[in-house]
């Protein structure tokens, strides 16, 4: 007895008998059985052959708006089933052998891949032991001889294994401190190269040792050009030449000393700036008491 169902669905289709064998992947012979086999069924003519087409009749439009009705309310319950169903994704990570990987798992993948597109998967192909907990791998397969002896497998005993310390301070405390606020892979980089500053701070501490004495040296050097104009000025005095030029050394070392108001210099150094100052008044006095103009307080002779 042929499927009603099947039968149902040929005369839905049937105002074409070639195309309704297309869809449902059938040869027209068996389309036309189908329908020849839903009409003894029914004990009525759902159509009216001729050589070209067939013709509904009646019976056959009736049928048909029955049929359609109920496909359409069971093609929408499948839907709705279709909806509920979870689809695997997220990041499937393995980590196998290189030749079980190559040769047994690599092929699979494209197909897998096409049937479940929203996982991605990363294979990992080394013959090494490795930390399932640690590197977060969430299938491992190793080839090798058994923990139990030959026919002992599985053995009715429970029997365990010793931890790991990653695993067993994994299992104590939960996962680690950064891995709890960052993803995975950042976490772990920053976790492996933290050390990095330590011998860092290695190199750059004896190339900091240098700093100190230059930030001096800059700062001294705002002050000792204006010390060496001055003590060419002391030099000028002692040996007369500054004699008949008096006016022009004391006007040069007042625009000096207003300029040297507006030199900046940290608080660290600012004991440097004011000697500088008593320096250039001090030298604006020995000129101008030279000319006569005025005989600095601390060269007054005194009165035997």
């Amino acid at each position: 007895m042929l499927d009603r169902i099947t039968g149902m669905r040929v005369f839905i289709h049937a105002a074409s008998l070639s195309a309704a064998a297309r869809q449902l992947e059938m040869s027209p012979a068996m389309a036309t059985k189908h329908l020849d086999a839903l009409e003894r069924r029914l004990g009525l003519k759902l159509f009216q052959r001729s050589t070209r087409r067939l013709v509904l009749t009646d019976a056959g439009n009736q049928y048909l708006d029955t049929c359609q009705r109920l496909f359409g309310e069971l093609d929408e319950a499948e839907a709705a089933l279709l909806s509920q169903r979870v689809e695997a994704s997220g990041l499937l990570r393995m980590n196998v052998p290189p030749s079980f990987g190559n040769r047994f798992i690599a092929p699979l993948l494209p197909a897998f891949a096409r049937r479940h597109p929203a996982v991605r998967i990363e294979l990992g192909l080394t013959d090494s032991q490795v930390d399932l907990i640690e590197d977060r791998w969430n299938l491992a397969v190793r080839i090798g001889r058994l923990a139990d002896s030959p026919g002992g497998f599985p053995r009715p005993e429970p029997s365990g294994f010793p931890l790991t310390p990653k695993a067993d301070s994994h299992y104590r405390s939960g996962l680690p401190y950064l891995q709890r606020f960052l993803p995975f892979r950042i976490a772990s980089v920053v976790d492996r190269y933290i050390v990095l500053p330590i011998p860092s701070l290695a190199i750059l501490l004896p190339l900091g040792k240098p700093v100190s004495p230059l930030y001096e040296w800059r700062m001294r050097a705002r002050t000792y050009k204006w010390c060496r104009h001055l003590h060419e000025i002391d030099a000028r005095i002692h040996d007369g030449s500054i004699r008949g030029h008096e006016a022009e050394e004391i006007a040069s070392l007042q625009e000096m000393e207003k300029r040297l108001g507006r030199v900046e210099l940290p608080l660290s150094y600012s004991y440097k700036l004011y000697s500088l100052h008593l320096h250039m008044r001090y030298m604006i006095e020995r000129p101008r008491g030279l000319a006569g103009e005025q005989q600095p307080p601390w060269e007054t002779p005194r009165a035997d």
